[in-house]
């Protein structure tokens, strides 16, 4: 994914998700509808030399497993965090202590008290993990990454070195992974929430103004680093470009309750 090496290039995060993407339905649409996925080619090939093509897909995180309540944007200050990315960031810039670690780490920092608070994968990749059971707080919305993308990355020669109807199936079989793994595994999400529980969780939800606090810093990260970055000024105003068709569309789209 290109959130682990946005310390190489920020402009990944865009295209594999983050916090200031929309919900992973409208962030397939943008990279397979709107262009997302060509750019996203496109700046692999620029800045690394390789050829990537989506090949995964999750929607919602877990925002955090916590020792600690964390609803209101105070609890972040001096929050020690386990998180990679744009969040990484982002919640510093909220007064948490950001930590990176290896995901081998993750578990004992937060079962020795290194850190107060990680967060992972969605609500079926966590469970069988077991963070639930020594950090008592599940903190919903995942706001922190509403999508993910992977990504499979080729070698230019050795694509090059493909005729083109093979490049048309490794295509193909890349996009349906990522629509496949993306409803697998928000089924299995439907059914999580409720073993978490069962197992003893408390489940929280941020407050509002934790939401808009976090839209707030986000953004000034966005508009921070596009000034300082040629692909991520391109890949967020084509990101926000469509968010801006997409939001405008909503008033025909209905959902049965």
């Amino acid at each position: 994914s290109p959130n682990y090496d946005w310390g190489v290039d920020k402009a990944g995060v865009i295209f594999a998700g983050y916090v200031g993407s929309p919900g992973i339905e409208a962030h397939l649409h943008w990279l397979y509808e709107a262009g997302g996925a060509k750019m996203w080619a496109e700046w692999r090939m620029e800045k690394f030399g390789l050829v990537a093509l989506p090949c995964g897909a999750h929607s919602d995180e877990i925002h955090m497993h916590s020792r600690k309540p964390v609803t209101k944007p105070e609890d972040l200050k001096g929050l020690k965090l386990r998180t990679a990315g744009a969040w990484a960031e982002v919640a510093a810039s909220l007064g948490a202590s950001t930590v990176i670690l290896a995901g081998g780490e993750v578990y004992p920092a937060l079962e020795r008290g290194v850190v107060d608070a990680i967060e992972w994968g969605t609500p079926a990749i966590n469970l069988p993990l077991g963070f639930h059971k020594i950090a008592k707080y599940v903190i919903l919305p995942g706001l922190h990454q509403p999508a993910a993308v992977q990504e499979c990355i080729f070698d230019k020669a050795l694509w090059d070195g493909f005729d083109a109807h093979t490049k048309v199936l490794l295509e193909e079989a890349a996009k349906k992974t990522t629509l496949e793994s993306w409803m697998s595994l928000t089924y299995q999400d439907t059914g999580a929430l409720s073993k978490y529980k069962e197992d003893g969780a408390e489940v929280l939800y941020v407050e509002p103004s934790y939401i808009e606090a976090v839209k707030k810093a986000t953004r000034e990260w966005e508009d921070k680093t596009a000034a300082e970055n040629a692909w991520f000024k391109k890949a967020l105003e084509s990101k926000r470009e469509f968010e801006a068709r997409w939001n405008g569309a909503k008033g025909y789209r209905s959902e049965f309750k």
